[in-house]
């Protein structure tokens, strides 16, 4: 099973589930709170709206509509930081499996990716930065 989940501190209610395209709570999982990748896209299995809905094009993360520089996030090697307004707490980078800020990292802030999981849409969207 694919999981995603805090490195300390996770229970069942936040720990995500990679199944086919599909990522939900382990506990208390949704069509609501249910994310689905489909080509480029994610967003809520239910309730989907260009607002919520976002695009990765293999360099930047924002949304269909009311894109800007401070919700649309940028890739750059491995760093995940908005375009404009980037500071160290702001900054996400990707190590061994990890999603944690540059500054103020702990357990209970840093993701870890079990499985084949699309890391950079899924950590966005878990780790509620857009």
């Amino acid at each position: 099973m694919n999981e995603l989940k805090l490195k300390r501190g996770a229970d069942e209610t936040s720990v995500f589930v990679a199944q086919d395209n599909e990522f939900h709570l382990k506990k208390g999982a949704s069509d609501f709170n249910t994310w689905v990748l489909e080509g480029h896209e994610v967003k809520p299995k239910l309730g989907a709206h260009t607002y919520n809905t976002y695009l990765w094009d293999g360099k930047e993360f924002k949304p269909k509509t009311g894109a800007n520089g401070l919700n649309t996030f940028v890739f750059n090697g491995e760093e995940l930081k908005p375009k404009i307004g980037k500071t160290a707490d702001t900054t996400w980078i990707f190590k061994s499996k990890e999603w944690k800020p540059l500054e103020g990292a702990s357990g209970t802030n840093t993701w870890v990716v079990k499985g084949d999981i699309p890391v950079p849409f899924v950590a966005l969207k878990l780790l509620g930065l857009v």
